[in-house]
């Protein structure tokens, strides 16, 4: 969706994109009755969580809007590895050898796609 907006939009497609995930999120909660109360620390990640899958969004519109999208396209493509190294490093999982292969399969073929 995002990079279906025109040049003249600027930024208010990631701001409505963001305004609408909130409405969405709150309309939901109240209707199935979850409570909302989040812990500091919980809050504290939720808000770093949400700056920085906003600043993404911005970054890839500017992207987008300066013709360099096949770089980024590909970078995006490999957000399920930041996942991987998330639950690395926080959770203290273990990688099987077939997913540090994955990983190391898909940084090799970022270095190909932007040569």
């Amino acid at each position: 969706m995002l990079g279906q907006a025109g040049e003249g939009a600027g930024m208010w497609p990631v701001a409505a994109v963001r305004a609408s995930s909130i409405a969405f999120g709150l309309l939901l909660a109240a209707r199935t009755g979850v409570r909302l109360r989040l812990g500091r620390r919980v809050l504290g990640w939720a808000a770093v969580a949400g700056l920085l899958d906003s600043a993404a969004n911005a970054l890839f519109m500017a992207a987008a809007a300066r013709g360099h999208l096949s770089i980024v396209a590909a970078i995006a493509a490999l957000y399920p590895a930041s996942t991987v190294l998330l639950a690395l490093v926080v959770d203290r999982e273990r990688l099987r050898p077939i997913q540090v292969a994955g990983l190391g399969f898909a940084a090799g073929a970022l270095v190909l796609a932007s040569i």
